[in-house]
């Protein structure tokens, strides 16, 4: 599969975030097929035994860990800007990653992207804030400075046409602040129709990936229990996909609008069945909460990432 061979060198760069150096070199090399996502993909489904019992990394460290790392360029107020991706002497298209906190633990896996495809990517994320002429029900100063946000991308974009492709990605299921009486998801649908219209012509594709599973708050404890008593918690601590995975607005309003310029990618089937879905895939702890993902197993990711990148046509 194209691009699966990024997915190695994530075991080390996991395994370095809750081992000693010494014990790192020898698991990493015991371990490292089939970490994470690759073992939930029809086609090329692996198992590695070592991995059956392991979650990495711990509930404990993921909890505050950051998320894929990203240099900023720019900065004014709420509106920041970092960059990823290729060198810049290798760089032959740059790519934009537009949303909230969502969008940014998409990052790790849009790196990926990057690298095989030789694109410099900039991030324009803020947490709580979906890219919407709607906010989320949010207390001030975040609602000020997500207004304040989602108003300038529209001319920055315009400022760097050398962007041809915005990927978004939002939090779905979250209480937005829409007019009494409006249906919170057709308001949902709408405020992202209406904010994607702004964008300059410049930006030739949008590219909604689409939002993720989440855990219960019940799911911590139970990976805890399972791994100290040497089971299975990915297994052991499923989650009814029923309750996993709400409608995605965003989504919706992609395929209203069509391709080409609107598309979308949904990677869920790496989460989850038709019944449930895993907190712990391949060994890789997916939710280092309730519904934002790790970066150990985002970057497993990439490559099917790479994969339906590569099946849209984004010239």
């Amino acid at each position: 599969m194209g691009g699966i061979k990024f997915v190695f060198a994530v075991v080390a760069a996991a395994l370095a975030a809750v081992s000693t150096p010494a014990a790192t070199s020898s698991r990493a090399k015991s371990i490292r097929g089939c970490f994470g996502a690759a073992v939930r993909e029809s086609q090329d489904r692996c198992e590695n035994p070592r991995l059956r019992y392991e979650v990495i990394p711990s509930p404990a460290k993921a909890r505050y860990s950051p998320n894929a790392p990203c240099t900023i360029i720019e900065e004014r107020g709420a509106f920041r800007v970092c960059e990823f991706g290729a060198a810049a002497s290798l760089t032959r298209a740059t790519v934009a990653l537009l949303g909230d906190s969502h969008a940014a633990h998409w990052r790790a896996a849009l790196e990926v992207v990057a690298a095989a495809q030789n694109w410099r990517g900039v991030s324009i994320t803020l947490s709580g804030c979906p890219y919407s002429t709607v906010t989320r029900v949010l207390a001030e100063p975040l609602r000020s400075n997500c207004i304040a946000r989602n108003d300038a991308v529209p001319q920055w974009l315009a400022q760097h046409p050398e962007i041809h492709t915005v990927f978004v990605s939002e939090l779905s299921g979250a209480h937005w602040a829409v007019p009494a009486g409006s249906d919170q998801f057709t308001a949902q649908v709408d405020a992202y129709t209406r904010a994607w219209g702004k964008l300059p012509p410049s930006v030739r594709h949008l590219v909604v990936i689409r939002d993720t599973p989440k855990a219960l708050p019940t799911t911590r404890a139970c990976i805890e229990r399972a791994h100290a008593a040497h089971r299975d918690a990915g297994r052991a601590c499923a989650v009814a996909r029923d309750l996993a995975i709400d409608p995605d607005a965003a989504a919706i309003a992609a395929g209203r609008l069509g391709a080409p310029r609107f598309q979308m990618v949904d990677l869920n089937r790496l989460f989850c069945d038709r019944r449930w879905c895993y907190p712990v895939i391949g060994g890789a702890l997916v939710q280092k909460d309730l519904h934002h993902l790790t970066v150990a197993f985002v970057r497993t990711l990439g490559p099917f990432l790479l994969d339906a990148v590569r099946r849209l046509d984004l010239s």
